[in-house]
């Protein structure tokens, strides 16, 4: 907020009645909008100052103009009359008024994107209001600098003069200017992803504006709040706050908020699949909005409505309202909403079979976004254009515009703030979809393949990203988090892009995009170790066949899923990849929501060692997994297969996968283990020998009390203990974290018998249940002694290059229904990347007597030379006449040598 003239000082000045009836007449202008008249006013004012030659005066009317034209954006005015206005009362030694100047100053350079400039006039502002001891205008200056730096990305800079600025409004007992902070606060929590702190920041706003009764400020913390929840798909509590916030502005007859409320519940109703209820609330909306005049906010609920009618195959509908958005936001030179209404249109004229049309207005968005860059939606528009070109016959041009827009979508969430990649990556799969389907289509099995392999490998190197994975290397390490904080900046910046385009602050983004995707290309070439962390370009294919073992097949499932595709069958690709023959594809039609709910159901039919028909529901998916591709699985003639499964699937032990024809698990047909992914790296040790180094470091029962006892862990460990030469057992109080850390390099096999939790909220062991704040283990650890836990963000830090195997025997994996399964492969893919050959571990809580048998016989099998994947097998297969809940949790992820 500007500094706005005040009458007092004025009346210092003791002028006569026609100074105080320009000052009245000047004011009634500004309240009634009428900026243009207020400035001839001021001017008035101006003149009779200049010739009684009032210095303190001409400077304070001088302000006015420069704040009347900063309200008509005329900027190079306003700041004119700025500075015209500080040297005055510098002459006058005025500092009140300098220091107004200096901070009106900083606004405008901050609002055209004059960044370094607007925090030089800030800090001078600032200067001066702690030099006459002014504290509510010293937190005025702190907040316009928190405000600027947060703007440009800033984050723990913005955030260290935002709490200046709670401190100070505190001291003086400033709850307005408390909650305006606290406001501001949330929002950068909110910008970085930080939701649950947004929310606590919110809430503390929105309860002083209740207590003080300001309830216009209350309505829009409200509002915030709902944002909040609507962002992490809590749809009913968005729904509570934003209706509380629309009761608020009906009582104090605040007809935009209201409009604006009645649009946001319209948009969390269509979310919820209510898009007769979204249409009724968008249309109350719609009035309101133009009885205020506010025709930015009547496109967005214009584009809203055409939306809801495109969704119910109303498309003379949907275009109507489309175009009166458009017409609107070309008016306001809204280039932001230009794109998104030439997009809908392009979608619905596609919906209708106008291709041309459709091509036509995808281009017209393109043409924006290419001049103001906004990565995300550029992908969009890629694939829409792709979709047109696969309908109209076009295969070449579509798998070229899908694989722009695949590669934008890496590249852009690889740029995104680790806390925003998820859900991007739910929203924009689709993308990969679609190209692996139509290169399929022509017969373009291994193009496909490199791109699916690539998206595994990319998601695998989120997972690291969003739970903050450390990298061996210390120079890699300072790398990576110089490249982070650069991401952060232009995060930053894109939302800045979203809000208020500019050309300036588009070649601000560019020229980051450029040095933050140099950052990368030259972290990737200096250390080749991590590059899998940031590429974004396919692996060829023959260069991740080659080192492939001879008798190894790699199978890779691969769910084909996604009802936003038009004209792209739901299925699920089958790759078959081995050393020497062509890579095959194979695709099963399925019903997604049958498939999904197939998995679930086996899934629990699994962890129940009481349910009966899992052989059957085993049996079902045998016959679209396995049996679709067990001809070429026969003539290749593997020794063992390696699975690469991807979502859920990562959930579901393939080898308890049933045969109803010939009655065998797959399991007693081939040995069976798992990958992550593949690289030139994956199997490359396989060639090597293993070391001559023995023995087995084993840690059980590390808390002996409950509810993290584990009694059977400490007769597996004295058990396995005692198989290999060299091995050594620490259980209890000895099982500590400094042992894991110092002495497990010097073994071959670390056997962790203790709770690792990798469930994304955290892990509850007590029977009466835990609070979501309350939780026995944090995600992402391992237990030891004396409660201390062992992040695995840091495994890279424990240098495991010489470990054949680490097994966690009662670790907990994700196993809610809405699972994609990339805890259990990013936990094997962090010990993988720390040099660890193989990893170990349960699917789910498994019996203490079956599970120390399996791990006996594994070791012994071990001893007498086998491999581990045969290894493992053998142990297993003694089994197999139980429920599978006994022998069938255990995987093995990784060289199964």
């Amino acid at each position: 907020m500007p500094l706005m003239v005040q009458k007092s000082w004025a009346q210092m000045e003791n002028f006569e009645t026609e100074i105080e009836e320009l000052f009245t007449k000047a004011e009634q202008q500004r309240q009634q909008g009428k900026w243009q008249n207020s400035i001839e006013t001021w001017n008035q004012l101006l003149v009779i100052a200049q010739q009684a030659d009032a210095k303190k005066l001409q400077a304070i009317a001088l302000l006015a103009i420069g704040v009347d034209y900063k309200e008509l954006r005329q900027y190079q005015e306003a700041l004119k009359h700025y500075d015209e206005a500080s040297s005055l009362f510098r002459q006058v030694n005025y500092p009140l008024g300098e220091s107004g100047a200096f901070n009106n100053m900083g606004e405008v350079h901050r609002n055209i994107g004059q960044y370094q400039e607007a925090l030089k006039y800030y800090d001078l502002a600032l200067a001066i209001f702690r030099e006459i001891d002014d504290r509510s205008l010293e937190a005025t200056a702190l907040n316009n600098i928190g405000l600027t730096l947060h703007t440009i990305g800033k984050i723990q800079e913005a955030l260290n003069y935002y709490n200046q600025v709670l401190v100070i409004r505190q001291e003086i007992n400033d709850p307005d200017g408390e909650a305006g902070v606290l406001n501001n606060i949330g929002g950068v929590y909110e910008s970085i992803g930080q939701y649950e702190e947004a929310l606590k920041y919110f809430s503390q706003a929105s309860a002083i504006y209740r207590e003080i009764k300001h309830y216009y400020e209350e309505g829009l913390s409200l509002n915030n709040i709902g944002e909040i929840y609507r962002k992490i798909g809590q749809y009913e509590e968005a729904l509570k706050y934003f209706s509380q916030a629309l009761a608020i502005r009906r009582k104090i007859k605040d007809s935009d908020g209201e409009a604006k409320s009645l649009n946001s519940i319209g948009v969390i109703a269509q979310y919820m699949g209510l898009t007769e209820e979204a249409l009724k609330y968008y249309h109350q909306a719609l009035p309101i909005i133009r009885k205020v005049n506010n025709r930015v906010m009547e496109a967005s609920i214009l584009n809203n409505i055409g939306a809801a009618y495109e969704i119910l195959h109303q498309y003379q509908e949907a275009l109507t309202y489309h175009q009166q958005a458009l017409v609107i936001r070309q008016e306001f030179n809204d280039f932001n909403g230009e794109v998104k209404t030439f997009n809908n249109l392009g979608i619905v004229y596609f919906q209708i079979g106008q291709y041309q049309e459709a091509l036509s207005y995808f281009n017209k968005a393109f043409a924006i976004v290419k001049k103001y860059p906004n990565r995300s939606v550029e992908a969009t528009i890629f694939s829409n254009i792709a979709l047109v070109h696969r309908n109209t016959n076009r295969s070449t041009e579509a798998i070229t515009n899908w694989e722009k827009s695949v590669s934008l979508t890496l590249q852009t969430r690889r740029n995104l703030l680790r806390e925003n990649r998820q859900s991007f990556i739910q929203d924009n799969q689709l993308h990969a979809i679609a190209l692996t389907d139509l290169l399929i289509e022509q017969n373009r099995a291994e193009r496909a393949y490199e791109w699916i392999n690539l998206v595994t490998t990319f998601e695998l190197a989120n997972y690291t990203s969003l739970i903050k994975a450390k990298v061996t290397n210390p120079q890699a390490q300072l790398a990576v988090d110089k490249w982070e904080k650069k991401t952060r900046e232009l995060a930053a910046l894109y939302e800045r892009l979203q809000n208020s385009l500019s050309e300036s602050l588009s070649q601000q983004i560019r020229s980051l995009e450029a040095e933050v995707n140099q950052l990368a290309e030259n972290t990737i070439d200096q250390f080749p170790e991590i590059a899998e962390l940031l590429e974004t370009t396919p692996e060829d294919i023959n260069k991740l066949r080659a080192n492939l073992p001879s008798d190894t097949v790699v199978i890779q499932p691969v769910l084909l899923t996604d009802n936003n595709i038009d004209n792209v069958p739901n299925s699920i690709a089958v790759f078959i990849l081995s050393k020497d023959q062509p890579l095959t594809v194979t695709q099963v039609s399925i019903n997604p929501k049958e498939f999904d709910d197939l998995i679930s159901q086996y899934r629990n039919k699994l962890q129940n060692r009481r349910a009966r028909g899992y052989k059957s529901v085993g049996g079902e998916l045998y016959d679209l997994l396995i049996r679709p591709v067990e001809e070429q699985i026969k003539t290749l003639s593997p020794n063992r297969i390696a699975i690469i499964p991807t979502g859920k699937l990562r959930y579901i032990p393939f080898e308890t996968l049933y045969d109803q024809q010939t009655k065998q698990y797959l399991i007693e047909k081939y040995p069976v283990h798992y990958l992550t992914r593949l690289s030139v790296n994956s199997l490359e040790s396989e060639k090597q020998a293993i070391s001559n180094q023995q023995g087995i470091l084993a840690l059980g029962n590390p808390v002996p009390v409950e509810p993290y006892s584990l009694p059977g862990a400490e007769a597996e460990v004295e058990s396995i203990s005692q198989i290999l030469p060299g091995s050594e057992k620490y259980v209890g109080k000895k099982a500590t974290l400094d042992t894991f850390k110092f002495q497990g390099l010097q073994f071959p096999f670390l056997h962790l018998a203790t709770h690792g939790c990798f469930q994304p909220e955290g892990c509850c062991f007590k029977s009466e249940g835990c609070s979501p704040n309350d939780m026995d283990m944090e995600a992402n650890t391992i237990l030891f002694a004396n409660q201390n836990s062992f992040h695995i963000r840091d495994a890279a830090l424990l240098g495991m290059k010489n470990v054949e195997l680490i097994t966690l025997s009662a670790c907990q994996t994700a196993l809610k229904a809405d699972s994609d399964g990339r805890e259990i492969a990013g936990l094997a893919y962090l010990f993988e990347r720390a040099g660890a050959k193989a990893v170990m571990a349960s699917l789910w809580g498994a019996d203490d007597e079956t599970t120390k048998e399996i791990m006996v016989q594994f070791y012994q099998n071990l001893d007498q030379g086998m491999s581990k994947v045969d290894a493992l097998r053998e142990a297993k297969l003694k089994h197999t006449k139980r429920h599978p809940f006994y022998w069938s949790p255990f995987i093995l992820v990784g060289n199964g040598n």
